[in-house]
């Protein structure tokens, strides 16, 4: 008797513990049935979603994941030689090369986890079923392709089956992970060599930059509506900005995902003079900090450096707690490396269905073009700083890490 995959049209209709029984041991929050919900509640009007629980041949869980479907540009994973002309023809016809897909997890660019399995389940049973359940998921959406990932190295090992069922596998966009070897932001860039603790610096020092005011919510107080509308537009001016996006999340989406969670969601808010200027939210899931928003005024940003300010005081943050590390999340490779992050390659797998399947094989090797390989730079001298210096240098509380860096 082999696997079985059942699909569930709501959250409310998942059984809780076969689902719960799979999940706790990863603590994943983006699979959390509760964030579902939120997602479900505030989302629900854009896309499509599914949850999936895969059960073997005893009918345990062994695997847990969503599928959802989303209006995306089939430039994505292409170079600038397709995103320049493209943009050239969409201002005559909008809808160019804009498709209906079909993705593993949700429509969203927080960096999450796509599956959750149990470890001795098969995994060349996970793989039939995933594919199965995609495609008669895609067929009952009508989308034109389907796309799986993003996956780690390790979780490739998985799922490079699925290249025998016509699916083409295809770099994406590396994750940036920071590790937190250092218990301060003091002890972190004392560590670090000169030519990069110099460039922090430059990121950090900007001209009068005591009329920049950076405030941590309490959101373990129960803030009512704490991201307020002047700092989501700052969201929606990023979105104009970057060139390709999956859906616009709602400020709903992140008041409840802030409600939810508690003590392990933080939000910050960075103003000049007043003035809405960056916001940032993170997670805390288990030893990880991860930046679910960032988003800066892009001119102010220029001026008194805000991105990297935000970025710094939550790395400060997270080294206060003890955590392991810190997901930087992708894109802005060449900052991120600067400040000591392990890029780590992931993989998508793309598959078009129906006779558009021919034409996709023929020019895949033009769409699926290949990342540039990234590789962490010696940030930190080889040495490490004395037990005696680490010793004098007393941990800043969260409040402090921002003002001192400003100096």
């Amino acid at each position: 008797m082999t696997y079985s995959a059942r699909r569930f049209a709501s959250i409310q209709e998942i059984p809780a513990t076969e689902w719960n029984s799979v999940h706790d041991p990863y603590g994943d929050a983006f699979l959390d049935l509760r964030f579902l919900e939120i997602v479900q509640a505030t989302l629900g009007s854009q896309i499509r979603f599914t949850p999936v629980i895969i059960a073997d041949q005893c009918q345990r869980p062994a695997a847990i994941f969503c599928l959802s479907t989303c209006r995306l540009d089939a430039t994505t994973l292409g170079g600038t030689w397709v995103r320049r002309p493209t943009r050239a023809v969409r201002s005559l016809w909008p809808s160019f090369l804009q498709l209906t897909c079909v993705l593993s997890g949700l429509p969203i660019t927080i960096p999450h986890r796509k599956i959750c399995l149990r470890p001795d389940a098969d995994p060349a049973e996970i793989a039939r079923l995933w594919d199965e359940t995609a495609a008669t998921f895609a067929r009952q959406h009508h989308a034109t392709a389907v796309l799986l990932g993003d996956f780690s190295a390790q979780e490739a090992e998985i799922f490079d089956r699925l290249t025998a069922s016509g699916y083409y596998r295809s770099p994406s966009a590396p994750m940036h992970y920071l590790p937190l070897r250092h218990r301060n932001i003091p002890e972190y860039l004392t560590a670090m060599r000169a030519e990069y603790r110099r460039q922090v610096h430059r990121d950090l020092v900007k001209s009068d930059t005591q009329r920049v005011q950076i405030e941590t919510i309490d959101t373990a107080a129960g803030v009512k509506d704490p991201v307020r509308p002047e700092f989501y537009d700052l969201y929606l001016r990023l979105l104009e900005r970057v060139d390709s996006h999956l859906i616009t999340l709602p400020r709903e989406f992140f008041n409840q995902l802030i409600c939810l969670f508690g003590e392990n969601a933080h939000l910050l808010l960075a103003r000049v003079d007043g003035r809405p200027a960056g916001v940032a939210v993170g997670l805390i899931t288990g030893s990880t900090y991860t930046f679910v928003l960032l988003a800066v005024d892009a001119e102010l940003n220029r001026q008194y450096g805000i991105y990297p300010r935000l970025f710094l005081d939550r790395i400060g943050f997270a080294m206060s707690l003890g955590l392991e590390q810190v997901n930087l999340g992708t894109t802005a490779d060449e900052f991120k490396l600067r400040l000591g992050s392990s890029p780590k390659p992931r993989s998508v797998y793309v598959k078009v269905p129906g006779t558009l399947r021919y034409g996709f094989a023929w020019t895949s090797h033009l769409w699926l073009r290949a990342q540039p390989e990234l590789q962490p730079r010696r940030v930190f001298r080889s040495v490490p700083a004395s037990s005696a210096a680490a010793e004098a240098t007393a941990p800043l509380p969260p409040s402090a890490v921002t003002t001192d860096l400003a100096e």
